[in-house]
């Protein structure tokens, strides 16, 4: 008999985004706790910014920096520069960071002598560090208020909001015995050396899972 990956969507301690755009991971998620009985599902939001840099340069060429799938041959990046070249006459180049916090720390690290001048993918866990850079300008795209609010965390629009995924945990149902209902349910000897984790020091997504298992256990927590 096949066997497939599958997706569990886990409870997550954001707030839940009422909006329309469910693209296919979410739609994945929403299936998954369905049928495992995990929810509710929420978003990690990614934004995009505007750098100081962007407000003055003389050239036409856009440098934007990224996360490393957004970039791929796999990612929209590429398709959206012709896209956008074709209609401004003016070129785009994507230049892959990492994850959303190699991202930031590049940025932080050329904070003096900005070399981008829009970055792509810093997501809601990284917003207080990002803003902290000075580095980000005011931008209100058109058709912003049409934006669910829950996503539009920055009231200065530093950092504006263009897309959200689910947390969720990948499983293989040729060797899953019993599937978990709640983080509580990883501390269960089945899943003893069973689950792989990023580590929150170097990962975006590793970063979200600890910080939603902080809003879920905070009480218990300790330093």
């Amino acid at each position: 008999m096949r066997h497939r990956n599958h997706t569990i969507a886990i409870i997550s301690p954001f707030a839940e985004p009422a909006s329309p755009l469910i693209g296919p991971a979410s739609r994945a998620a929403r299936g998954a706790s369905s049928a495992g009985g995990l929810a509710p599902r929420t978003a990690a939001m990614a934004f995009l910014a505007f750098t100081l840099l962007s407000c003055a340069k003389p050239t036409k060429d856009l440098v934007i920096w990224s996360y490393d799938s957004f970039v791929s041959e796999y990612g929209p990046g590429q398709k959206l520069a012709g896209l956008f070249e074709k209609a401004t006459g003016v070129k785009v180049g994507f230049v892959s960071k990492g994850d959303g916090g190699q991202l930031l720390s590049a940025l932080a690290f050329d904070a003096d002598h900005p070399q981008a001048d829009i970055a792509i993918g810093l997501d809601n866990l990284l917003l207080p560090k990002a803003l902290s850079l000075g580095l980000f300008a005011p931008y209100r795209p058109k058709g912003l208020d049409t934006v669910e609010r829950a996503l539009r965390i920055d009231p200065s629009n530093r950092l504006v909001p263009f897309d959200y995924g689910y947390f969720a945990i990948i499983y293989d149902s040729a060797k899953a015995k019993e599937l978990p209902t709640s983080l509580a349910d990883f501390t269960k000897p089945v899943y003893a050396k069973q689950l792989i984790l990023m580590d929150p020091r170097t990962s975006t997504p590793g970063l979200g899972f600890l910080g939603w298992t902080k809003a879920v256990y905070a009480a218990g927590l300790t330093e």
